[in-house]
C-alpha cells in the first residue's frame, strides 16, 4: 500500500473511532433583571428605573412633525404658544396651545439655534452663521433687532429689566442689548464659544463655554468668576433648580478641538474588503529549508476608489432632509454635574458612549436628554444612589432641547425634527422589546418566566420570536404568544440560534404593572466532536513533541479544525526502511463539545499493522 494511501486510511480510522458526544447536557438561562440590561432593549411608552423596573411611562405624543431635519431651539410665550427653530432652512414654526402649527418666520440664514420671548411678547430669533437677531411681533411682522457681527448665535436670554444677553461664537463673547436695540460686549472670554446662558437666584448670569468646559458666574456689574471646569470640552446647557443649585450638561468627543459638537465635521467611513488569510503549519519532517514550498504572502487590501462622503454637520446649509437623516454624530462622552451653593460639584451621571444635550428642571426632578435614541432621563437629586430613571425614548437620533411650561415638558429632536409633549401621568399601554440574545448554537427553547407586580386592572403579556440571523428580519419567525403565566410558559418559537422577547404592559389610571425580571431557558443542540490534533508514529516510538526521538523519526500529521471542519495533512517522510512492516500508532486528541460552557478533551489511540 502506498504511504499516502495508508496514511489517509489511518486518518479516516481515527476520525471514525472518535467517541460519541458525552451526555450530561445542561439547560442554560438568559436573564434580564437590572438597569443596564433593560437599557439595551427598545422601550416604547415604557420607563426604566435605576433599580431595574419596567413601568408605564408618561404619555409622550408628537405634537409637531414638520418636513425638516433638525429642531434646534424652543421657546414658549405667555399664551402657551410654542415656537420651534429649525435647520437648515432658517424656518421658525409656531404651535398654538390648541395644537395648530404654522410657519411663523423664515430667516435668511440657514440655522436657528436660539429663540427667546421678550417681556413685550415679541419673539426674538438668533440665526447662524453670520446671523442676526430678528424681532417678530405676534402678528408675524419681522425686523432686524440687532446685528452682533459674529459667526454664531447660540443662546438668547432676557433679564428682569428687559435687556437681552446674546451668547456667541467663534469669539466667545456675551453681548448685552438694551430695549432700543443698542448692544455692547458684556463679557469677552478667552474661549471660542459661549454655548448657553441662565440666571441664578441672585441675578448673576451663568454661562457655559467651549473648549475648556467652563461655567462662569458673572455679576450684574460684570465681575466674572469660574465656578466649575469640566473634564469635557463643552458645557452645552445649564439649568437652576428651586434651591439654587446649578446643573450643567457637559459633553465632548475625540477630535473636537475647540469646536462645539454641533459643528464637529463628520469623519468619512471607508469600508475595506474582507481579507481571508490561510496559515498552513509546516509538517515536512526531514525536508531541508531549501526544498520547502515558499509561503504565500497575503495580498494587501485594496482601498475602494469611491470613498463615502462625510456625513453633513449640523451647520452645513442647503442639505436636504433625506441626506441629514443619515447623520451620525461622533461618539462622545457626557456628564451631568450639580454645582451646589457652596461651590461643591458632584457628577450625577456619566457615560462614555452618549452625551447630554438638553436640561430642564421639573419640580424637584432634573431632566436631561441624550443622543442615544433621543432618550430623556429623570434625576432625583434628593435621593442618594439609585435615583436615575429612563423616562421616555423618542427613537430619534438626538433629543436636542428640553423646555418646561408649568407641568408640561416639550422635547425637540433631530433626524428628523419633531416636538414631543410629555404628559404628567402614565400612559395605559407600553411595549418593551428585549435585545437579541445569541445562544451561540441552534437551540431548543424552554420556558419563559417573569417577576411582576400587577395590581387588579393591570396586565402583562409576553411574545417571543427566533431566527438564525443576528438581526431580526423577514427570515425570523413571527411573534409567538401571548404568554400570560408569570410562573412559566413553554416557548413555541422554533429552534434557532437567536431569540428575542417582547412585553406588553397595560394599566389604568389607578393600576400600573411593574416588571423587574425575565428569564428564558434554552438547550443548545448537541454537536459532533472536533479533532484538535493527531500524531502518527512508528511502533515503539514516543509521540510527545518534546521527545528527541520523535523529532528525528516520527512522521507527524497536524490537523486543524476551522469553522467548517476540514483536515489537512502533509506527506510524511518515512523513517522506517522500505519493505519492513511496522505497527503504526495514531494518537488523536478530540474536543467533545457539549451543551455546557466547557469543551472536554478526549484521547483515543489506534494501532494499525
Amino acid at each position: 500500500m502506498k504511504p499516502v494511501t495508508k496514511l489517509f486510511i489511518l486518518l479516516l480510522a481515527v476520525a471514525c473511532a472518535a467517541p460519541l458526544p458525552l451526555t450530561g447536557v445542561e439547560a442554560s438561562t438568559w436573564q434580564v433583571s437590572d438597569f443596564r440590561d433593560f437599557l439595551q432593549g427598545r422601550p416604547t411608552g415604557i420607563s426604566i428605573s435605576r433599580d431595574g423596573e419596567l413601568e408605564l411611562a408618561p404619555q409622550a405624543k408628537v405634537i409637531f412633525n414638520p418636513d425638516e431635519a433638525l429642531a434646534l431651539s424652543l421657546a414658549v410665550d405667555r399664551q402657551h404658544n410654542l415656537y420651534v427653530g429649525t435647520g437648515h432652512q432658517g424656518k421658525v414654526f409656531r404651535v398654538t396651545s390648541a395644537g395648530k402649527s404654522s410657519l411663523f418666520f423664515t430667516a435668511q440664514e440657514p440655522d436657528v439655534f436660539a429663540l427667546a420671548v421678550g417681556p413685550d411678547g415679541d419673539l426674538y430669533v438668533g440665526s447662524s452663521p453670520e446671523g442676526k437677531i430678528y424681532r417678530i411681533t405676534p402678528d408675524g411682522k419681522s425686523s432686524v433687532f440687532y446685528t452682533p457681527n459674529t459667526k454664531y448665535i447660540w443662546a438668547l436670554l432676557f433679564d428682569s429689566q428687559g435687556r437681552l444677553y446674546v451668547a456667541t461664537g467663534d469669539q466667545g463673547q456675551i453681548i448685552r442689548v438694551d430695549r432700543s436695540g443698542k448692544g455692547k460686549v458684556f463679557f469677552a472670554s478667552n474661549q471660542t464659544h459661549i454655548m448657553c446662558l441662565a440666571f441664578d437666584h441672585h441675578n448673576n448670569l451663568l454661562a457655559g463655554s467651549v473648549p475648556d468646559g467652563l461655567v462662569y458666574r458673572i455679576s450684574p456689574d460684570g465681575k466674572v468668576f469660574v465656578i466649575y471646569q469640566a473634564d469635557l470640552p463643552e458645557i452645552h446647557d445649564l439649568a437652576v433648580d428651586g434651591e439654587g443649585d446649578v446643573y450643567a450638561a457637559a459633553l465632548g468627543a475625540p477630535g473636537q478641538k475647540g469646536v462645539p459638537m454641533m459643528l464637529t465635521p463628520q469623519t468619512p467611513v471607508i469600508t475595506l474588503p474582507t481579507q481571508v488569510m490561510t496559515v498552513t503549519a509546516d509538517t515536512q519532517n526531514g525536508i531541508s529549508e531549501d526544498n520547502k514550498s515558499p509561503a504565500q504572502k497575503p495580498k494587501k487590501p485594496e482601498v475602494p476608489t469611491e470613498k463615502k462622503r462625510p456625513a453633513p454637520s449640523f451647520i452645513r446649509p442647503g442639505t436636504s432632509a433625506a441626506t441629514v437623516n443619515s447623520l451620525i454624530l461622533p461618539q462622545s462622552r457626557g456628564e451631568v454635574i450639580r454645582i451646589s451653593l457652596d461651590s461643591t460639584a458632584e457628577t450625577l451621571w456619566r457615560s462614555n458612549t452618549e452625551s447630554a444635550y438638553g436640561l430642564a428642571v421639573l419640580g424637584q426632578k432634573v431632566l436631561f436628554s441624550t443622543d442615544s435614541n433621543g432618550q430623556v432621563f429623570e434625576l432625583d437629586p434628593s435621593q442618594f444612589g439609585e435615583n436615575l430613571t429612563l423616562l421616555t425614548e423618542t427613537h430619534e437620533s438626538v433629543a436636542t432641547r428640553l423646555l418646561t411650561d408649568g407641568s408640561q415638558v416639550y422635547i425637540a429632536t433631530s433626524n428628523v425634527a419633531k416636538v414631543f409633549q410629555l404628559g404628567s401621568s402614565p400612559g395605559q399601554e407600553g411595549t418593551y422589546e428585549s435585545k437579541v440574545h445569541d445562544a451561540k448554537f441552534i437551540s431548543r427553547w424552554g420556558v419563559i418566566r417573569w417577576r411582576v407586580s400587577a395590581p387588579a386592572g393591570s396586565s402583562i403579556e409576553f411574545y417571543t420570536r427566533s431566527g438564525n440571523f443576528k438581526r431580526p428580519d423577514q427570515t425570523w419567525s413571527d411573534w409567538a404568544g401571548p404568554y400570560r403565566e408569570a410562573d412559566g410558559n413553554h416557548i413555541t418559537s422554533p429552534p434557532a440560534r437567536y431569540i428575542q422577547w417582547k412585553a406588553v404592559l397595560r394599566g389604568t389610571e389607578s393600576a400600573h404593572p411593574a416588571l423587574d425580571e425575565v428569564s428564558v431557558a434554552f438547550l443548545n443542540q448537541n454537536l459532533p466532536p472536533d479533532i484538535e490534533s493527531l500524531s502518527v508514529s512508528n511502533a515503539g516510538e514516543r509521540t510527545s513533541p518534546s521527545s528527541p526521538t520523535a523529532i528525528a523519526s516520527v512522521s507527524t500529521v497536524s490537523v486543524s479544525v476551522a469553522a467548517s471542519p476540514t483536515i489537512s495533512y502533509a506527506d510524511p517522510v518515512q523513517a522506517t526502511p522500505m519493505g519492513i512492516k511496522s505497527p503504526v500508532t495514531l494518537t488523536g486528541r478530540h474536543l467533545i463539545r457539549t451543551e455546557t460552557p466547557w469543551s472536554i478533551p478526549f484521547i483515543s489511540r489506534l494501532v494499525v499493522s
